[in-house]
């Protein structure tokens, strides 16, 4: 594992034991020379002079990935934040509500024991239990170039140097450059009209500069945010299958069961379980929060509803244009057209 505690144990017993006292952080344990060492990470690695033990009597799957919900929120399981409030939420979504209100809240986390949702005042969390959850809030979220984003404060920068040399003149153009790149972490704003691309995942201290993190790959259909996980599937998969995401998504959006849609075995099909299981060489989207993409045309705000269409008449008689800018330059013209 990547963090190996100093203090040995003669015996695999003694070493369970002392992993399961101090649950909140051990996640197993190693053997090596015939000494037991307590581990506290999650990554494994191949070395023909270890044993790996790793700590799993709740079936416990490590989870990362992040949300839109109008903040940026980092997921983190089978994690726990420290500090929890003592008012208890059925639902993500009224915990999630309830924090975004609060400017001393840090995220929310979900006990599975109590199957109930708690805010936080800390953003420090450890090891939990089968599904437990650490939702962590950043900064406000911002949806682009098929990722969510999440906003941090000034004064601070991407860690380390830069992933390249190029020096884009937008936000906008430096988080398409960023989506397009894999070992992207994000944008850092370096001065007006100034921004470089990030290969860190964290930030630190520096004036003038602000870092943009680049979250989670989703896709925004049906009016809602969807987040890709791959790798992994959501329970409780229904029989049925589609042959495109699109038609298992508008599927799931007409069942209040549906939490999501797996892609297994080449097919698609919805879920409409909570927990996430490791799935090689498949993935699942995760059902999120109402959300209408938009985008700035012509100096004028363009909601985009795909697999919908406006009431009332179209093209104001036998009025067709050959593209959608052709047709958006006419509506902002025209006093009664509204799409």
């Amino acid at each position: 594992s990547d963090i190996q505690t100093k203090k040995s144990y003669s015996t695999e017993a003694k070493a369970a034991a002392a992993c399961v006292k101090d649950k909140k952080t051990c996640s197993g344990f190693v053997l090596k020379s015939k000494k037991y060492y307590l581990t506290k990470g999650w990554t494994l690695y191949t070395d023909s002079d270890y044993t790996a033990f790793v700590r799993n009597h709740k079936k416990m799957t490590k989870v990362e990935y992040s949300i839109y919900y109008t903040y940026f929120y980092k997921v983190d399981g089978p994690f726990i934040h420290s500090k929890l409030g003592k008012t208890a939420y059925t639902t993500k979504k009224k915990c999630l509500t309830a924090c975004n209100k609060s400017t001393k809240c840090k995220g929310c986390s979900y006990k599975e024991s109590k199957k109930k949702y708690y805010t936080s005042t800390t953003k420090i969390f450890y090891l939990g239990e089968g599904n437990d959850r650490a939702y962590t809030k950043r900064g406000k979220a911002i949806v682009k170039d098929g990722y969510v984003w999440s906003t941090e404060d000034d004064g601070h920068k991407i860690v380390g140097d830069y992933l390249d040399s190029t020096t884009h003149t937008t936000l906008a153009k430096a988080m398409a450059a960023c989506a397009k790149k894999t070992g992207c972490t994000g944008v850092t704003k370096t001065a007006s009209k100034k921004y470089r691309l990030g290969k860190k995942d964290t930030a630190e201290e520096k004036t003038g500069m602000r870092p943009y993190f680049r979250g989670s790959k989703i896709v925004t259909y049906r009016l809602k945010i969807w987040t890709l996980i791959p790798g992994m599937v959501l329970t409780s998969q229904q029989k049925t299958s589609y042959k495109t995401y699109k038609k298992a998504m508008v599927a799931c959006t007409k069942s209040s069961k549906c939490t999501g849609v797996n892609y297994v075995s080449k097919k698609y099909y919805t879920a409409q379980g909570t927990s996430l299981t490791p799935s090689s060489g498949n993935k699942c989207w995760m059902l999120g929060t109402d959300y209408t993409p938009y985008f700035t045309y012509d100096n004028t705000v363009w909601y985009y509803k795909e697999g919908y269409k406006t009431t009332g008449d179209i093209g104001f008689g036998t009025t067709s244009y050959s593209t959608r800018n052709k047709a958006m330059y006419k509506c902002a013209r025209n006093p009664i057209c509204n799409s």
